[in-house]
């Protein structure tokens, strides 16, 4: 994807505590993309913050699509360790087993769907 590399660095850069990185950051995404570009990047990361603590401070649950196909990077970066995993309980067995044998699909599966074109999502979200 075009652009990705300074995107990823500034949403990285606004999530941290480095004003000199999101400062660096900020002005690769106008240099790249212009100044419109920094203010959408800035409100994406704005609301995906947003979200989280909302879901995070009543309680949500993740789903249990999320929970399976979330489930190993949340236990490499250490996320179930957060107070809000208190929230998600255990799923049984049967989707555990389940989430086992999709997982392997599931990247491929992600990757596949960023390439559908806009349009074609949104004449299926439209019927």
């Amino acid at each position: 994807m075009a652009n990705d590399d300074v995107l990823s660095a500034f949403a990285e850069a606004a999530l941290g505590n480095d004003d000199d990185a999101l400062t660096a950051a900020r002005d690769q995404v106008a240099a790249r993309m212009g100044q419109t570009a920094v203010q959408d990047s800035a409100a994406i990361v704005a609301t995906f913050q947003k979200m989280t603590r909302v879901a995070d401070s009543t309680g949500i649950p993740l789903d249990a699509v999320t929970e399976m196909a979330s489930r190993d990077i949340r236990k490499e970066i250490g996320a179930n360790e957060f107070a809000s995993a208190r929230n998600t309980p255990e799923p049984p067995l049967l989707q555990q087993v389940g989430a086992r044998l999709v997982a392997p699909f599931m990247a491929p599966a992600m990757k596949l769907m960023g390439r559908i074109p806009k349009s074609w999502l949104a004449r299926i979200y439209r019927s």
